[in-house]
């Protein structure tokens, strides 16, 4: 069970660590500030509307503009409270990950006076504690232990698809809010491939790699570059009828099992997933108890894996 200090009073500890440089639990406190925030606004079921959750950080324009370089959205405070540009060539998806991420912005602003007033210097770090927040907001803690638990070891592709229809969130979201904030799946290594003009993109922000696999994804002799894999990706590109691949391979004189899915065809993206033939069953049971923490208030908080280093 996350925090129960009200919204205003977890908000005002947040503003007053990071003012100390107390960086210490500071993307728990902000997973706490986007649970508390949630119920607030009483979104209580998913996928979360994130509409609901605006009124309250005095959000009241959302603007879409045509796309400019990169350009994924901004917070621009006014008079009256903010308003939030967005990228109208994104999908929806996309947008909600960018309006949850502004967001989060607001909490380094005092909303009490208007126009409201920033509190805290603008710096790199605060687009990574935003970019935490806005995964905890769009996949509370509640919601992720009632879906992923069902499945005892990683689900297949197609289940990991139907997972981020759930909660509506990308692919990427859904990655980094199980196997990096949560630590769960690691029985496999997990990547997203983009092919774009007949060369492989590895999507590495979204790679999980399994805690037994001792290979590189990517690099000059990473898997992908594995003849095998290879030949399996260009299947499904040149293929369309063909959308799913269950396969197993040889890589470092060890035995392991692919499954991809062909997710998009424009520009053709791959969701794939690698076992490790050898390796013993790592059941989601085991992982949920080592992996959270008890805060000062003996509160059983989520664990995060995140080092000062990276806010410095």
């Amino acid at each position: 069970m996350l925090s129960t200090i009200p919204l205003n009073s977890l908000i005002d500890e947040f503003i007053l660590k990071m003012r100390r440089g107390n960086k210490k639990h500071i993307k728990i406190l902000m997973c706490e500030i986007a649970d508390s925030l949630r119920k607030q606004a009483g979104q209580n079921r998913i996928p979360i509307n994130l509409n609901e959750i605006l009124e309250l950080r005095k959000v009241n324009d959302l603007i879409l503009e045509k796309s400019r370089f990169n350009f994924q959205g901004e917070l621009i405070p006014k008079r009256e409270g903010f308003s939030v540009i967005l990228n109208s060539e994104h999908n929806q998806t996309r947008k909600r990950t960018t309006l949850a991420h502004e967001i989060g912005h607001t909490l380094f602003f005092d909303i009490s006076v208007m126009p409201p007033k920033r509190m805290i210097t603008y710096s790199k770090s605060e687009e990574w504690l935003c970019y935490d927040f806005g995964r905890c907001l769009l996949m509370p803690s509640e919601f992720v232990k009632k879906y992923v638990s069902i499945y005892k070891q990683t689900p297949t592709p197609q289940k990991i698809i139907d997972l981020t229809n759930l909660f509506e969130v990308s692919k990427n979201v859904l990655l980094m809010r199980i196997t990096r904030d949560f630590q769960l799946w690691k029985d496999t290594t997990i990547f997203l491939v983009e092919v774009n003009k007949n060369k492989l993109k590895v999507n590495k922000q979204s790679s999980h790699k399994g805690t037994r696999h001792t290979f590189t994804i990517d690099g000059k002799n990473g898997l992908i570059h594995h003849e095998k894999i290879k030949s399996f990706i260009q299947l499904l590109q040149i293929n369309q009828k063909i959308q799913e691949i269950d396969e197993t391979f040889s890589f470092k004189n060890n035995s392991y099992r692919i499954e991809m899915f062909r997710y998009s065809s424009n520009p053709v993206s791959i969701l794939c997933i690698i076992r490790d033939l050898n390796d013993e069953s790592i059941y989601f049971e085991n992982e949920m108890t080592s992996n959270y923490i008890v805060n000062s208030n003996q509160e059983i908080v989520e664990k995060v894996q995140t080092t000062l280093e990276d806010y410095n």
